[in-house]
């Protein structure tokens, strides 16, 4: 499903057209199918940014900018990170701050949403 939705975004924005569409949402199902089985998968998210990435060029699938810089930003904070403690388990320290950014995406939604409602009224 998200390899369908990255080369859909693709397609929105380029001309185009990517190549064997197949292999790229194979590269991108097999890594969350590796992440089930392997917990420590995502030990190294500069790994999994930098799989996207080849597969996205090999398969010619515009990324989208704003994934890319973010993934650059993680791949810069990572090194910087690993070098300061090479036991560093960032992947924890990920989570929390995605999580909380999508907590509060969903609730600026649910509040807009409230807000939309009450005006109907």
């Amino acid at each position: 499903a998200a390899g369908r939705a990255m080369i859909r975004g693709s397609m929105n924005r380029e001309d185009i057209a990517p190549v064997e569409e197949e292999g790229f949402c194979l590269v991108l199902h097999s890594m969350c199918e590796q992440a089930k089985a392997d917990h420590s998968f995502f030990d190294s998210i500069g790994n999994y940014v930098t799989r996207i990435c080849d597969a996205a060029a090999r398969h010619r699938v515009m990324m989208n900018q704003g994934f890319v810089s973010i993934a650059l930003t993680v791949r810069v904070m990572e090194g910087v990170a690993l070098a300061l403690d090479p036991e560093a388990e960032i992947w924890r320290i990920a989570n929390k701050i995605i999580m909380k950014v999508r907590a509060e995406e969903l609730l600026g939604t649910g509040r807009d949403r409230f807000s939309e409602v009450e005006r109907r009224k």
